[in-house]
C-alpha cells in the first residue's frame, strides 16, 4: 500500500502546527472537536488523528493566541486553512465510515445504554466494544474506562439535535470542509464543559497534558499508528486546569487499544480465569431459545480423566458444537484438542459435562442414544478485541475459528442456531471461490443474509468471487440501527439482547423473549417504561390462559398509554422502570366453553410480590384471574373494564412501594370510561375440529432463489441470449421456459415417495388455511372495537399471501395425484418447502404467458448476463393491484356497505334449495345438501367420532366413511354413501383432463377453471395406495363453501354436464339478475319520487317513433338539481382465471371495434341526451328546479366489483358500483344525506 510521501508529510505536519500556534490550545482542541464531529467530514478519520496528534504533540508554550477563534468568521477562516493542510491520504481514507448520529447504542449493565458513534476508524464497533466486555469482565477498570467514554459520546450525541449536523449524503472518501455555523455554536458550547458532565472514573493513562510525552510525528511511524489501531493515545487532554475531549468519534477505539496491549493472562491474575468462558456461555444463552444452549464453563469429563480445556458453552442444534474461547497463541494447537475431544468422546466410552463450582455431571444424548465424537463441532473463538490487523496461521482443523468481534456480530445477528448451522454450510460451499480479502466472517454473513443463502443466483459459476470490504459493517449497521429505532429507553430486563422488539400499531412496545415464553408491553409514561410481561406456559392444554394472559398485558399496557396526561405526573413514575410479570392464577383458568364460570367473579389480581425495588427499578409479580378478563371482554359496550383493569393495576403496584392511589386520580380515569372499547375476547364456537396451534411451512428466501437458479440454468440450455424481451417477442421464450421448467418440476416431484408426500402437503395446505381462516377472524373481530391498525392493509396482505401459498400447495397436491408414476425418497420439510418454491416460479411462467396470451397485460422477460430472469408487467401495474387488493378487502370486511341491500338467496330457507337437491339426485345420484353435509363432516371428522385429539388432517377407509357419513346425514345409505365419496375424491384421471376432452393435458390444467372438475377445493378426499382416503379438515370446509357459494350465486363451480342442475341454478341467477334491478330501483326512490325501473320507451310509446335503444334498467331523474341517472344493472359470473377475466372484459367492453355491453349503454346515453325534455314529458315528471343545463350520470350497478371495473381497457363515464354500496354511492354522489 502506497504511504504519503515523507516530504509532503512533513510540510503538511510543520503547516498544522503552525496553524494551531497563532492560537489558544483550548481554543484549538474545541475548534478540532467541532470540525470532527461535523457529519459531512466523518470520511477524514485520518486527518482527524493527524489534526489531534499534531495538537498532542505541541506544548503549551508552543501557542501564540495571537488570534482567537470566538466568532464563527474565524472559525471557518481556520477550518479553511486547516482542510488545505493535508495530503490526500487516498490508500488510507478510501472508504466513507457510516454517516450515523444517535442511532446504535452499547449496553453498559443495568438499564443503561448509551448512544455511541458507529462509524469511524474501525468497523462495527459495536461488536468490539461488547468483545471488550466479554474479554475484559472480570475486570474493573477497563469496563470503567470504555462506560465512560461511551457516556462521553451519548452526552455529545444527545446533546446535539441530528437535524444540525449536517448532510453526509454523496460524500466522497477524505472529504472535509467547513461546519455550518448552526452546528458550530452547539457543538462548541457542548465540548466546552462536556467533560465534568460525565459520571464514572477514567483511568489516568488516558488523560494527557500538552507535552505530556514525546508523539512520533513521522509519516511511517503515523501510517504504522493508524494501521495498527491507535494513532490518537489519550481520550481527554487538561489544558489551564480544564479538560477537553479527544478523538471523540472514536474515543472507543483508544480504549480497545490500550486494554488489548495486556494479555488475557495478566488480566486473570487480578480477575477471574474463567470469566471469559462464563461471559460467553451467558452470551449464546440470553440470544437463544431455553434448552438450546448449555452455558458454561464446562469441564469434559470421564471416569478417568478431565479434559485439557474448558467449554464456553454447547449449543445444541443439529449437532453439538462445543464453543471454546482460546487466546491467538493456542491457535496451533487445535488439532491437539480435536484428537483429545474425540478420543474423550469416542463411541462406547462413557462421559459427561461438568459445569465450574458443581460436583455433579450430566451428560448430553441424542434421541437416538449416546453422542459421540462424530456428532460434536467446534467452534473456536480467538480471544481478542484488538482494533488493528492481526493475522494468525490457521492449522489443518475442522474447527470453526472465529476472532471475537466477529464472534458477537454473527451470533448477535443470528435469528435461531439453526441458521447458524444453515450460515456455516455456506461458508463451506463458497470459501473456495472467495477472494483472500473476502473471507471474513462478517462479510460473508451479511452475503449470506442478503443473497438469501445463495451467493450465485444465477446459472454462471465466477471463477473468483469478491465481496464488499464494508459489507459486514454495513449490514450489522442497517440491523442494529432498526433495532435501537424500535427499542424502548429500558427494557423490561438488564438483559437487552434477550428481546426481540416491536412497536404496535397504538405505539406500545410489544417484546418477545428470545430464550423464554413470555411476551412483553410496554407504554412510556413520562421517564417511566410501565412493562406488563406475560409469562407463558408451553403446554398445549393451557394455550388459551396463555393467549388470554397476553391480551390482558397489553390491555394493561394500553390502557396506560391511552391516558398518559392523567398518569405521568404520578411519583409512582419517577423511577425508569416498572415490570409486572403476570400468571395465570391456577385458580381461575380460562373458560373452554366460553361461558364464564363462578371463578370469574373472584378478583382480577391476587397474590402481589415485590421482586426488586432497588435504584430506580421496580419488578413485581402478579397472578390474573383470565377467567374475569373472558367474561368482561366477552361484549363490552364501553372501555369500563379496561379502566378497572388499569385502576387495579395501579393501586396494587402502589401499595407494593408503599405508595396510594389518590380518590382524585381514580376518578378521572374514570371519567375515561365511557369510550369505545379496544379490546373484546370472543369466544369462537369450533365449527372445524382442527387444533389451536398451527405453523404453516412456507418456502424461505433461500429456496425461491434456488428455485430461480434452477429457472436461469433452464434458460441457459435453451441458449437464450440476455437481454430485454417484450410481449410478443417474450411469449415464445416464457413459454419454451415454462414446458422445461415444468419436466424439471415434475421429475422432482415423481421421485418422492406419494403417499408420503401427499400426507405431507395436505396437512401443511390445512395448516395454511386454517392460518388464514384465524388471521380473518382476527381482522373482523378488530371492527367491534376501536383499533389503531389498517384494517384492509392488513387483510389483503393475509388474502395475497393465502392465495399464492394456497394456489401453490393446491398445484402441488394435484400434480402430485395425477403424476404418472413415483419415487420412494421420503421428503422432509426442507424438500416439501423446496419443491413449493419451484411450484412459485411455475406459476410466474404460466401467469406471464397467459397474461400475454390473452393480452390482459402488459408483460416481458429480462434476462441479465447471468440468465437470472425477471418477469415485469408495466409500471402501473403494482400500484392498480395494491389498490384493488384493499377495495377487496374491504369488501370481505363489509365496509362501506348496507347488508339490507345485498342481493341474495336465503340460504337458511330449504324453499330455496329444495330445486337444487331434486336436481342434484336425479344428475348424480344424490342431493346437494347431503354433499354439503358430507363436507361438514369431514371437516368434524375429530367431534363425529369422538376422538380425543385434533389435527390438521384425517384418515379413514371407504366403509369408515360411509358408516360415519349414513350416521349424520339423514337418508342416506351405504351404496348413497359410498357415491358421495367418490364424489368427492380427486380422480388422479380426471385431475390433468378437461371437461367435454378425452385427452389429458401436459400439466394440471391452471389455465382454466370452469373445464376443469377435478380441483382439491371440491374434491378435497386423496385416494392413498393402500386404499385409505385422507384429507384436510379445513380443506374440507372451504369445499363447502366452494360449492355452497356457486350454487347461491347462480353457477356451478365447473361446467358439469349436469343438465336439470343447470335448469335449477339459472333459476338462481335469474332471480339474481331481477333482484339486482328491483333493488337498484328501491335505493334510487329512498331519494327521488321520480323512478323508471325497466323502461323501453321505444315500446312503451311506440307511436314516438323512438329509436331502439333496449332498456333501461333503471331511470331516475332529480328535478332539484336537473340530474337525470340511468343505471345498467348487470350479473357478471366472477372470473377465476385469466381466460376467465378476459371474458368478462370482452363481455363487457366487448373485442374492437365491437363495445359489447358498452354500445347499448352508449346508446342510452346519446337517446337520453338528446330526448330528455320529451322523455320527462312522457313520463309525468316535473321541469327541473334550476336553469343549469342537465347532467347525465350513469351507474353501472353490479353484486362484485371486478378488476375491469376498476381499470378499463378504455375511458368510460359509466361508474361501477356493488348494489349494497349503492346507497352510499348515490348519496355522495349526489350530496343527498346520509345514507340509510
Amino acid at each position: 500500500m502506497k504511504r504519503p510521501g515523507p516530504l509532503s508529510f512533513e510540510n503538511a505536519v510543520e503547516g498544522v502546527k503552525t496553524l494551531f500556534s497563532r492560537y489558544s490550545p483550548e481554543e484549538v482542541c474545541v475548534a478540532i472537536g467541532v470540525w470532527e464531529l461535523w457529519l459531512p467530514n466523518v470520511s477524514a478519520q485520518v486527518k482527524q488523528s493527524l489534526a489531534w496528534r499534531c495538537l498532542l504533540a505541541m506544548n503549551a508554550s508552543d501557542f501564540s493566541g495571537q488570534q482567537t477563534l470566538a466568532n464563527y468568521g474565524e472559525f471557518k477562516q481556520f477550518c479553511t486553512l486547516l482542510n488545505s493542510s493535508f495530503p490526500s491520504f487516498a490508500t488510507l481514507e478510501d472508504f466513507v465510515p457510516i454517516p450515523d448520529w444517535r442511532s446504535v447504542k452499547s449496553p453498559i449493565g443495568g438499564s443503561e445504554a448509551p448512544w455511541i458513534f458507529y462509524g469511524g476508524l474501525i468497523e462495527r464497533p459495536a461488536d468490539f466494544i461488547e468483545a471488550f466486555r466479554l474479554s475484559t469482565g472480570g475486570l474493573q477498570q477497563p469496563l470503567a474506562d470504555m462506560d465512560w467514554v461511551l457516556r462521553l459520546q451519548n452526552f455529545i450525541s444527545s446533546s446535539i439535535e441530528p437535524s444540525v449536523v449536517g448532510d453526509a449524503d454523496n460524500i466522497e472518501p477524505g472529504h472535509v470542509e467547513t461546519p455550518d455555523e448552526g452546528f458550530w455554536r452547539v457543538c462548541r458550547s457542548v465540548l466546552e464543559d462536556c467533560v465534568t458532565n460525565i459520571p464514572g472514573t477514567l483511568a489516568d493513562d488516558f488523560k494527557f497534558t500538552l507535552g505530556h510525552e514525546p508523539i512520533p510525528l513521522t509519516a511511517d511511524e503515523f501510517y504504522d499508528a493508524v494501521q495498527g489501531g491507535s494513532p490518537v493515545p489519550c481520550i481527554w487532554v487538561e489544558i489551564s486546569g480544564k479538560t477537553y475531549p479527544v478523538f471523540i468519534r472514536n474515543a472507543y477505539v483508544v480504549v480497545l487499544e490500550h486494554w488489548a496491549k495486556r494479555t488475557q493472562r495478566e488480566q486473570a491474575r487480578e480477575g477471574d480465569p474463567n470469566g471469559v468462558h462464563r461471559r460467553v456461555g451467558l452470551f449464546l444463552a440470553e440470544r437463544f431459545r431455553r434448552g438450546t444452549v448449555v452455558p458454561g464453563p464446562l469441564n469434559v469429563v470421564s471416569q478417568e480423566a478431565l479434559l485439557s480445556h474448558r467449554i464456553a458453552a454447547v449449543l445444541l442444534d443439529d449437532s453439538l458444537t462445543f464453543v471454546i474461547a482460546i487466546q491467538p497463541d493456542e491457535v496451533a494447537r487445535l488439532p491437539d484438542f480435536e484428537r483429545e475431544l474425540f478420543e474423550f468422546t469416542q463411541q462406547g466410552r462413557e462421559w459427561a459435562l461438568l459445569r465450574e463450582g458443581q460436583t455433579r455431571p450430566f451428560q448430553l444424548r441424542k434421541s437416538d442414544g449416546a453422542t459421540n465424537g462424530s456428532d460434536i463441532k467446534i467452534t473456536a473463538v480467538i480471544e481478542s478485541h484488538a482494533t488493528g490487523f492481526a493475522g494468525v496461521p490457521l492449522p489443518e482443523t475442522q474447527a470453526r475459528v472465529v476472532w471475537l468481534p466477529d464472534f458477537v456480530t454473527l451470533y448477535d445477528s443470528l435469528e435461531s442456531l439453526d441458521e447458524a448451522s444453515r450460515f456455516w454450510t455456506y461458508v463451506d460451499a463458497n470459501v473456495r471461490s472467495l477472494g483472500p480479502f473476502s473471507r471474513s466472517v462478517p462479510d460473508i454473513f451479511a452475503a449470506f443474509k442478503d443473497t438469501h443463502g445463495v451467493l450465485v443466483d444465477g446459472a454462471v459459476q465466477p471463477n473468483l468471487l469478491v465481496l464488499d470490504p464494508h459489507w459486514g459493517s454495513r449490514y450489522r449497521y442497517t440491523q442494529l440501527e432498526k433495532r435501537w429505532k424500535d427499542a424502548p429507553p429500558v427494557f423490561p430486563s438488564d438483559r437487552t439482547s434477550a428481546w426481540s422488539v416491536e412497536r404496535t400499531h397504538s405505539g406500545l412496545y410489544r417484546l418477545e423473549s428470545k430464550t423464554l415464553p413470555e411476551l412483553a408491553y410496554g407504554a412510556r409514561i413520562g421517564e417511566c417504561m410501565l412493562y406488563f410481561v406475560a409469562s407463558l406456559g408451553q403446554r398445549p392444554e393451557k394455550l388459551d390462559d396463555g393467549r388470554l394472559l397476553a391480551i390482558f398485558a397489553e390491555c394493561a399496557a394500553d390502557s396506560a398509554a391511552q391516558r398518559i396526561t392523567l398518569l405521568d405526573a404520578l411519583p409512582l413514575f419517577k423511577c425508569h422502570r416498572i415490570a409486572v410479570t403476570c400468571e395465570v392464577n391456577p385458580e381461575a383458568p380460562a373458560s373452554l366453553g366460553g361461558v364464564p364460570g363462578e371463578t370469574a367473579a373472584l378478583p382480577l389480581l391476587c397474590e402481589w410480590r415485590l421482586e426488586n425495588a432497588g435504584g430506580r427499578t421496580i419488578a413485581l409479580r402478579v397472578k390474573v384471574n383470565v377467567a374475569r378478563l373472558q367474561a368482561s371482554l366477552g361484549n363490552p359496550t364501553d372501555a369500563r373494564f379496561e379502566v378497572a383493569c388499569l385502576i387495579e393495576c395501579l393501586k396494587g403496584i402502589a401499595a407494593m412501594v408503599g405508595e396510594t392511589l389518590s380518590d382524585e386520580v381514580c376518578d378521572a380515569l374514570n371519567e375515561t370510561a365511557a369510550r369505545a372499547p379496544r379490546f373484546i375476547v370472543e369466544t369462537m364456537v369450533r365449527d372445524i375440529d382442527v387444533p389451536d396451534a398451527f405453523d404453516a411451512l412456507i418456502p424461505e428466501a433461500e429456496q425461491y432463489k434456488v428455485a430461480r437458479r434452477e429457472l436461469a440454468f433452464t434458460f441457459q440450455r435453451m441458449e437464450a441470449q440476455p437481454g430485454r424481451y417484450m410481449l410478443a417477442d417474450a411469449k415464445p421464450l416464457i413459454d419454451a421456459a415454462r414446458d422445461q421448467y415444468r419436466a424439471h418440476v415434475h421429475q422432482r416431484l415423481m421421485s418422492f415417495d406419494r403417499d408420503t408426500l401427499l400426507r405431507m402437503a395436505v396437512e401443511e395446505y390445512d395448516h395454511l388455511a386454517t392460518q388464514y381462516r384465524q388471521d380473518y377472524r382476527r381482522i373482523k373481530q378488530s371492527l367491534k372495537h376501536e383499533t389503531d391498525y389498517d384494517r384492509q392493509g392488513a387483510l389483503a396482505e393475509k388474502y395475497e399471501e393465502f392465495s399464492t401459498n394456497g394456489r401453490n400447495y393446491r398445484y402441488l397436491i394435484e400434480a402430485t395425484v395425477s403424476a404418472p408414476s413415483a419415487g420412494s425418497e421420503h421428503p422432509d420439510s426442507a424438500g416439501l418447502s423446496g419443491l413449493l418454491a419451484h411450484v412459485d416460479w411455475l406459476f410466474v411462467l404460466y401467469g406471464a404467458s397467459d397474461a400475454l396470451h390473452n393480452d390482459v397485460a402488459v408483460a416481458g422477460l429480462e434476462l441479465d448476463d447471468m440468465y437470472v430472469p425477471h418477469v415485469f408487467y408495466s409500471d402501473e401495474r403494482e400500484v392498480e393491484e395494491t389498490a384493488f387488493r384493499r377495495e377487496i378487502a374491504e369488501s370481505q370486511l363489509v365496509l362501506n356497505r348496507t347488508a339490507q341491500d345485498e342481493v341474495a338467496i336465503d340460504v337458511q330457507s330449504t324453499a330455496g334449495l329444495d330445486a337444487v337437491d331434486e336436481a342434484f339426485e336425479r344428475d348424480i345420484g344424490f342431493t346437494f345438501r347431503q354433499m354439503t353435509t358430507a363436507l361438514r363432516v369431514l371437516s368434524q371428522w375429530a367431534s363425529a367420532n369422538d376422538l380425543a385429539k385434533l389435527a390438521f388432517r384425517y384418515e379413514a377407509t371407504a366403509d369408515e366413511l360411509s358408516e360415519v357419513l349414513k350416521r349424520f346425514i339423514e337418508a342416506v345409505d351405504h351404496p348413497r354413501a359410498h357415491r358421495i365419496i367418490a364424489f368427492l375424491t380427486l380422480d388422479p384421471r380426471e385431475v390433468r383432463m378437461l371437461l367435454g376432452k378425452t385427452v389429458h393435458e401436459s400439466d394440471v390444467p391452471v389455465w382454466e377453471h370452469t373445464k376443469r372438475s377435478a380441483r382439491l377445493n371440491l374434491r378435497p378426499l386423496i385416494a392413498l395406495s393402500d386404499g385409505r382416503f385422507t384429507w384436510g379438515a379445513s380443506a374440507a370446509e372451504r369445499s363447502s363453501r366452494a360449492w355452497v357459494n356457486a350454487i347461491i350465486n347462480g353457477y356451478l363451480p365447473a361446467d358439469f354436464p349436469w343438465v336439470e342442475t343447470k335448469k335449477a341454478v339459472q333459476k338462481i341467477k335469474n332471480y339474481l339478475e331481477k333482484g339486482l334491478e328491483k333493488r337498484a330501483a328501491e335505493i334510487c326512490a329512498r331519494t327521488t319520487k321520480f323512478v323508471a325501473p325497466g323502461i323501453d320507451f321505444m315500446r312503451r310509446f311506440p307511436s314516438n317513433g323512438f329509436a331502439d335503444v333496449g332498456d333501461f334498467d333503471v331511470l331516475a331523474y332529480w328535478p332539484e338539481t336537473n340530474t337525470w341517472l340511468s343505471v345498467e344493472c348487470k350479473y357478471n359470473q366472477p372470473p377465476f382465471c385469466l381466460k376467465d377475466a378476459r371474458r368478462l372484459r370482452e363481455r363487457i367492453f366487448g373485442v374492437p371495434p365491437d363495445r359489447a355491453q358498452f354500445a347499448k349503454i352508449e346508446g342510452r346515453r346519446a337517446f337520453l341526451q338528446a330526448n330528455a325534455d320529451e322523455l320527462r314529458t312522457l313520463l309525468g315528471w316535473p321541469e327541473p328546479a334550476i336553469s343549469d343545463p342537465p347532467t347525465f350520470p350513469e351507474a353501472y350497478v353490479c353484486r362484485d366489483i371486478y378488476w375491469w371495473m376498476r381499470f378499463p381497457p378504455y375511458p368510460v363515464p359509466t361508474e361501477f358500483v356493488r348494489v349494497d354500496s349503492f346507497d352510499r354511492w348515490l348519496r355522495s354522489k349526489f350530496d343527498l344525506g346520509n345514507a340509510t
